[in-house]
């Protein structure tokens, strides 16, 4: 299988959606346990989607998933003590705080305040949740998300966790090379 190729970095996006609830939740949980299951039998880290169902993805993680296995939570946007629960859970989860830590008020301050710092991956998921700021990188469409926005993501993971835009960067780059190897 493709999953289990050396070249493969990780499984994902993978988990369950429940902002639109394509295929109903029974479904989805059903497929997204069939997935873990390839990860865990190949080795692979899991990259997880949750928009609307942190919960429920938690359960399923902590039904499939041993505690050690790698897990890059993409786009984090539950709750803080959620976030701590799933870090003590999971010895090797990182949280991906995208461009929405950017606007005031946010539920992801609490969440960048209180996670470990050595769980924290910088995203921008673009060309979606774009951060905040006057920075105009496509000047037909100002409103347009890029991977170069990730700078200004640090920039607001430092400032809630008033610490230096460089040691946020240092971090990232630690936490991006523990969990995928590159």
């Amino acid at each position: 299988a493709v999953v289990s190729t050396q070249s493969t970095g990780a499984l994902g996006e993978i988990g369950m959606d429940f902002h639109r609830n394509e295929g109903g939740r029974k479904k989805q949980r059903e497929v997204f346990v069939e997935q873990l299951k390839m990860a865990v039998k190949a080795g692979k880290p899991v990259v997880i989607h949750g928009r609307g169902a942190d919960k429920e993805v938690f359960e399923v993680l902590k039904e499939m998933l041993p505690a050690e296995h790698k897990i890059h939570y993409h786009s984090y946007s539950g709750t803080a003590s959620l976030a701590l629960e799933l870090a003590e859970n999971f010895t090797n989860l990182y949280f991906g705080i995208s461009g929405l830590v950017t606007y005031t008020p946010s539920d992801l301050t609490s969440v960048v305040k209180e996670i470990p710092f050595d769980r924290i991956l910088i995203e921008t998921d673009s060309p979606y949740l774009r951060p905040s700021c006057n920075w105009n990188v496509d000047r037909k469409d100002p409103r347009t998300n890029s991977p170069g926005m990730g700078i200004v993501i640090a920039d607001a993971i430092a400032k809630l966790r008033e610490i230096s835009l460089d040691d946020v960067l240092m971090q990232a780059r630690e936490n991006v090379t523990e969990i995928y190897g590159i």
